[in-house]
C-alpha cells in the first residue's frame, strides 16, 4: 500500500509499527481483496485514497510490531 501513498510508521530496523488505525486499514484491504474479489492494486488504491489523509495517533499504546517481508496471500 505504500506504493499508493499509504505509509506505515517504521522502527530503526525497518519493522513496521501498526497503530489501531493501520489494523482497521488492513482489515478493510483484506475485505476488498478476499470478499469483493478486488485486485491487490485496486484495493490498495481505494484504501489509500480513503485513509491516507486521516492522521495516525502517535501516542497510541496499542502497537503491533510486524516484519515488512510478510505479504498477504489471496
Amino acid at each position: 500500500m505504500e506504493d499508493t501513498h499509504y505509509f506505515f510508521s517504521r522502527m530503526d530496523n525497518n519493522k513496521i509499527l501498526f497503530f489501531d488505525r493501520d489494523v482497521v486499514v488492513q482489515k478493510y484491504f483484506k475485505e476488498l481483496v478476499q470478499i469483493q474479489n478486488m485486485s491487490l492494486q485496486n484495493a490498495a488504491i481505494i484504501v489509500a485514497s480513503k485513509f491516507k489523509d486521516i492522521p495516525s495517533i502517535k501516542d497510541n499504546t496499542d502497537i503491533v510490531e510486524h516484519s515488512p517481508n510478510v505479504h498477504l496471500q489471496k
